[in-house]
């Protein structure tokens, strides 16, 4: 532009053309600026109005991953509320109080609880079930409230085949 001003100034020209031809040459260079102008600021809006959309996308992408591991937390703390439980119930189950073991009757203390049986009731029919009980605590090893329980039939069981029946 500079080299266009200068021929015009150098020219043969009179004063006025030579304003009036200046002046019309800044005018075309302003339009063509216009128009550059115009032109960047559509291929702008048109880029904004493109991240804008881009920007919404990653917005609702956050917000689903978000969502996401809100899921993922809030199962990670129910899992670990459940092994909490877990631990707790193993916890009291481990240091609960124990009975003490059952210790079974010795040969002893059959052999003296048959002798006494046998002096005390003889022949009758509740020596004869004393004895049996006493026999059944000593063969099978249980308590008292175990044979309590137990049918004839069981009984009947344990004498023909060694084993006691459960029903």
């Amino acid at each position: 532009m500079k080299s266009s001003i200068s021929k015009i100034i150098n020219s043969n020209l009179d004063n006025e053309k030579k304003i009036i031809e200046i002046i019309s040459l800044v005018f075309q260079r302003q339009n063509k600026t216009d128009l550059l102008i115009g032109q960047s600021f559509n291929g702008l809006t048109i880029q904004n109005s493109t991240l804008f959309e881009q920007n919404e996308e990653l917005k609702k992408q956050v917000k689903s991953i978000q969502h996401q591991l809100d899921l993922v937390f809030q199962q990670l703390q129910e899992k670990l509320k459940q092994e909490k439980l877990i631990e707790e119930r193993r916890m009291r189950r481990k240091n609960r109080k124990k009975k003490p073991s059952k210790k079974p009757m010795t040969e002893e203390i059959y052999n003296f609880l048959i002798r006494k049986a046998i002096l005390i009731h003889r022949e009758t029919y509740y020596g004869a079930r004393l004895q049996l009980a006493l026999v059944l605590l000593l063969v099978i090893g249980v308590g008292i409230s175990e044979i309590l329980t137990l049918k004839v039939f069981q009984i009947k069981t344990l004498f023909n085949e060694s084993w006691v029946a459960i029903s």
